[in-house]
């Protein structure tokens, strides 16, 4: 099966704050990260990083290899989809 579009993981992260009933400031402290990190993270998709997965991981309870894995297969399928242009 050939994925073309993949959802990008990061997507959720303002979800998963919201779930765990953070405001991004009040993120700042559970995670150990700046609030400007995580504002980055949600507003410009960046990519999470290893330590930001384990660090959501510890606040909400996610899986840190899923959210690592899934970043992975997202950056191979964009890859494969420029490639193929």
């Amino acid at each position: 099966m050939t994925v073309l579009n993949p959802r990008n993981p990061d997507e959720p992260l303002s979800d998963i704050l919201v779930a765990a009933d953070l405001s991004v400031t009040d993120s700042e402290s559970q995670s150990g990260y700046t609030w400007q990190f995580i504002s980055r993270h949600i507003n410009e998709n960046e990519s999470i990083s290893p330590a930001l997965a384990v660090a959501l991981e510890r606040m909400q309870g996610s899986n840190a290899f899923y959210r690592v894995g899934q970043q992975t297969v997202h950056k191979l399928a964009l890859k494969r989809r420029r490639q193929a242009a």
